[in-house]
């Protein structure tokens, strides 16, 4: 029962994770799923609410779900880092502009965002799931991650396995018993029998 119970949740653990790091490898940045993006966070700029190395979800917004205080991620016009994405809080709009600005710092970013740059409107983040794909991205450590409860799984089972032959070979040794001794035995019966009424009929 035991047996069973472990190799349910390694295998649960195993088709969540697979499923959940597929969708960030399909998602991740530069991709959309249903209007989904999954980033991760590479500066400080939004701290302390969001962190360096959180995962952030975001959805592609209607211009009517905007307003002051909505956290977006956007492609940037700043020099620095043009083209890239930025996530930074909208702090003030005028019209279809919109002025943001990091958590971090009292600032307003010099350059202004329009509504066809954002790509998302963030509507969850954790710090613990993004420590994991931190983690999880070195190859060394991805291999322990699949590989350990792949081998756990498959130490279960072969022990089952073994199990099921050992069952299956005493079950054929006691089949082979039978059809060996049995018959012997029977035999040996009806020669008694016999010898017995010979026995009475010479005397």
């Amino acid at each position: 029962m035991l047996k069973k119970l472990i190799s349910s949740i390694l295998i649960f653990i195993i088709a969540t994770s697979s499923i959940f790091i597929v969708y960030v490898a399909v998602c991740v940045d530069d991709k959309s799923v249903f209007g989904y993006r999954i980033f991760s966070v590479i500066s400080g700029s939004m701290s302390p609410t969001i962190e360096k190395g959180d995962l952030l979800l975001t959805k592609k917004p209607q211009q009517a779900e905007l307003e002051v205080g909505t956290i977006i991620t956007f492609i940037s016009n700043d020099p620095d880092i043009k083209g890239k994405f930025n996530t930074h809080r909208i702090v003030r709009i005028d019209g279809n502009i919109y002025y943001t600005g990091g958590d971090a710092s009292n600032y307003t970013d010099k350059e202004t965002v329009r509504f066809g740059d954002i790509v998302g409107r963030v509507i969850w983040h954790s710090s613990f799931l993004g420590s994991i794909i931190t983690w999880a991205s070195k190859p060394i450590n991805m291999l322990c991650f699949i590989i350990l409860p792949v081998g756990l799984i498959t130490f279960f089972d072969v022990g089952k396995g073994y199990s099921l032959i050992k069952k299956f070979f005493s079950k054929e040794r006691g089949r082979k018993f039978i059809k060996k001794k049995v018959p012997k035995t029977i035999i040996k019966k009806r020669r008694g029998r016999e010898n017995k009424k010979r026995l009475i009929l010479n005397t």
